[in-house]
């Protein structure tokens, strides 16, 4: 079997205008001549797809090393399906041979090869349980039909069609399960795309795993925040996402007093912000409500520096931070009123509970109530001669409103049921013989 050197040059056409011809997997739009470069016995043709217009001659022409009887074969189909054609008996000797062709289905060779479709989007499950404070992640997915093999792919946030563009590939996987290494703390996202030669399918789920500290810590973060001068902490709330949500005060120098202090936390302990409120006076930050849309609600103190009086603190910030509104609320102009607690109801109404100082009586126990955007709805206080504060409040899921503190020298803790319109439904005091109050 010596090595001879030819050429053949053939014009093709298509017999049929919904079919083309291929040469393996690179597409041409072949209006013009293509050539194929000098090659020797053994050597494997570049990969080309052929796509040619019905009732337009062309010319392919090639030159090739070969061995004598070498069959010339294309492939030619529609859709998905094609069938492989050998044009018999070409011979190849050292002078070239000119052919014309004309390819159809009904002359194709008895071999098929179908082309796969889209493989089948494969459903990912972090196998590794969360959190877990080792970055070694192992990862499982339902196999796809017609698959060849799979992409992994990982975020800091939900992996979709929109971004995994901009998502960092990992690997590509041939079997259906496998490990990654991540290179910190941190909430890790994962997806998986199953491939062949038509494609890949649509992103898989998009689960999470929290990496965090070491495994033999008692806990699995702590934080600390503060100034020089004083920070205090009085309360705190989670949001529908699991970010963590800090109020207090802080003594800020530059406003000439402390002011109001809000933190909030991701779920992993990383700080996302933190903000400060107040005036030139003493404002204090005591309790803390989030509603259905995410928005924080803080409740306190502020000296109002017209009067040199306290009066109900309440500010409304999203979840980005931004204040949206804030309102302070004083009954007499002449005597002190303090927020210590707050609640929304379904309608994401706000009601506040604290004391207000009423001439003739000392100190009550107070309810305020705004609707969502800061108008004020309505307040109502509750005692007699003796000093009552409440200290917290809850509203049911009939938007019944409950308060309770203590009343008295002798610290009686009391719970008090008001309807949503603020009118007292019922009232109890117990004597708390540990004085320990309602709170």
């Amino acid at each position: 079997n010596p090595i001879i050197s030819g050429y053949i040059s053939a014009k093709v056409k298509l017999g049929n205008s919904s079919q083309s011809i291929y040469w393996d997997a690179v597409t041409e739009n072949f209006n013009i001549d293509l050539k194929i470069p000098d090659l020797s016995y053994g050597d494997n043709l570049s990969l080309e797809i052929i796509n040619f217009t019905y009732g337009i001659n062309f010319i392919v022409d090639w030159y090739l090393g070969y061995v004598p009887t070498w069959l010339f074969k294309f492939v030619i189909g529609e859709g998905d399906e094609f069938h492989l054609i050998q044009y018999p008996n070409i011979n190849f000797d050292l002078a070239p041979i000119l052919g014309n062709i004309t390819l159809n289905t009904w002359n194709a060779y008895t071999n098929t090869w179908k082309r796969p479709g889209a493989p089948s989007t494969p459903l990912l499950t972090i196998t590794t349980p969360s959190p877990t404070s080792s970055p070694d992640i192992s990862l499982e997915w339902t196999p796809s039909v017609g698959t060849d093999n799979y992409t992994l792919y990982r975020h800091t946030t939900p992996i979709t069609s929109s971004n995994l563009i901009s998502t960092t590939k990992i690997k590509t996987i041939m079997g259906a399960s496998t490990s990654d290494t991540v290179s910190g703390l941190g909430r890790w996202y994962y997806a998986i795309t199953a491939n062949n030669e038509s494609g890949s399918s649509d992103p898989s789920n998009s689960p999470y795993i929290d990496v965090v500290g070491p495994s033999n810590m008692d806990f699995a973060w702590n934080r600390t925040w503060g100034t020089v001068d004083g920070d205090f902490a009085e309360d705190i709330a989670c949001d529908s996402e699991g970010n963590i949500y800090i109020v207090g005060w802080t003594n800020n120098d530059t406003a000439g007093g402390y002011d109001i202090l809000l933190i909030k936390y991701n779920n992993l302990g990383i700080q996302i912000w933190n903000r400060t409120w107040g005036g030139v006076g003493t404002d204090y930050g005591y309790g803390i409500a989030i509603d259905s849309s995410n928005n924080i609600f803080v409740v306190g103190q502020f000296l109002n520096s017209s009067t040199s009086h306290l009066d109900v603190a309440l500010v409304k910030y999203d979840s980005l931070g931004t204040q949206i509104w804030n309102r302070t609320w004083d009954q007499t102009n002449t005597e002190n009123e303090v927020g210590y607690g707050v609640a929304i109801d379904n309608n994401d109404n706000i009601y506040i509970t604290g004391y207000a100082y009423i001439p003739g009586l000392d100190k009550q126990a107070l309810l305020v109530k705004y609707d969502e955007t800061g108008h004020y709805q309505w307040k109502v206080t509750w005692g007699g001669t003796e000093i009552e504060e409440a200290y917290s409040v809850a509203v049911d899921s009939q938007n019944n409103v409950y308060i309770t503190g203590t009343t008295g020298s002798e610290f009686q803790t009391f719970l008090i049921n008001y309807n949503s319109a603020g009118v007292e439904q019922w009232a109890r005091t117990e004597r708390d013989w540990a004085s320990g109050g309602g709170n």
